[in-house]
């Protein structure tokens, strides 16, 4: 008896399921083939309908002229720009003469000597075919000059080792000399010499590298090495020489200071940035779109995302008010004048 039960209950089921997949089939097919079923009246709109364009007119006149005008400067600077400027400028690095290191613009060909290997903290250099790469990690016997390499007894690269462009076309350039660069072919002598004049004058001493966007950098074991041959004293200390210069002014101190400050805070911030700067916005973003899809919390996230707008405005204007007072009235005062009207001027923006 159970197995008939079963089989009972099993046939009605089938047979439900059939009948509703024959209607739903059945009134597919009706409402695809009745092509002259009677679909009511066809709507029309009254004679002296205009429809809803009837009544605009433009409003924003001044701001059209503007974006115009614009469109027409943007596109001539490009057309400019296509035509005298030259991209490599931003990408190659530079000489000390004008060259562009690895193209032929200049007064020499540089295509072979792509490389940038500097001779001084100025950014002066000179192209060369590829960045050292020295086992000893220095030879303070040879320096990397604006005419070449100069080398003084004890030595032991070769121009293979750091091959330079030539030169030799500048009548300008100054050439080092034992007075000038290598005193007595004593190496302290000569990193206070006039040629080296410790990192700022037309000669350097040959260093191991790596590569940096075309630009050779000294490794932080080279200049170690450097330092405790030709510079033991340690008489290059940033700190001294900015304070010790007889020509340093005031402004150039604080460009150290700024400059050291904003590379400092970029790299110990620099996971922080990633993090808000990129991850949350994508996860808070997509949260809000959603948000966004659900009819009731629609208007709700428009009018607060105004009011976050505006709080967040106001909230940074009190903070960097009250900043510059608390850094104004530090006793002993830690920030600078002109940091301190910097984040005044900040909160009145």
């Amino acid at each position: 008896c159970q197995q008939d039960l079963h089989r009972v209950v099993l046939s009605s089921s089938s047979y439900i399921t059939f009948q509703r997949i024959r209607l739903v089939y059945a009134s597919f097919k009706n409402t695809m083939s009745s092509k002259d079923a009677d679909l009511g009246e066809k709507l029309s709109a009254p004679p002296d309908f205009n429809g809803p364009t009837s009544k605009r007119h433009m409003t924003d006149i001044l701001c059209t002229v503007l974006l115009w005008c614009m469109w027409i400067t943007m596109t001539g600077l490009g057309l400019y720009a296509m035509q005298q400027g030259d991209y490599r400028l931003i990408l190659y690095p530079l000489d000390y003469d004008g060259n562009l290191c690895g193209t032929n613009k200049g007064q020499v060909d540089m295509t072979d000597y792509p490389y940038l290997y500097y001779v001084n903290d100025f950014s002066g250099g000179v192209c060369v075919s590829e960045c050292p790469k020295l086992e000893n990690l220095t030879d303070v016997k040879t320096l990397v000059t604006y005419s070449g390499l100069y080398q003084v007894d004890g030595s032991y690269i070769t121009s293979d080792d750091i091959a330079i462009a030539d030169y030799s076309y500048n009548n300008d350039t100054l050439a080092c000399t034992e007075t000038l660069c290598y005193p007595n072919g004593d190496p302290e002598e000569s990193f206070t010499s006039y040629g080296v004049n410790m990192g700022k004058g037309f000669s350097y001493y040959a260093m191991d590298t790596y590569e940096l966007m075309w630009r050779c950098v000294f490794t932080d074991e080279a200049r170690d090495a450097v330092d405790a041959i030709v510079n033991p004293n340690d008489q290059n200390n940033l700190t001294s020489v900015i304070d010790t210069m007889a020509t340093q002014n005031e402004q150039i101190k604080q460009g150290y200071s700024i400059w050291n400050n904003l590379y400092g805070d970029l790299w110990v911030a620099r996971y922080y940035i990633l993090g808000l700067g990129f991850g949350a916005p994508l996860v808070v973003g997509f949260v809000y779109s959603l948000f966004l899809r659900i009819p009731l919390v629609l208007p709700f996230m428009v009018w607060f995302s105004v009011a976050a707008t505006i709080a967040i405005v106001f909230g940074g204007a009190y903070y960097a008010g009250e900043l510059a007072a608390e850094w104004e009235n530090a006793d002993p005062p830690m920030y600078t004048d002109d940091n301190i009207k910097v984040a005044q001027y900040g909160s009145y923006a």
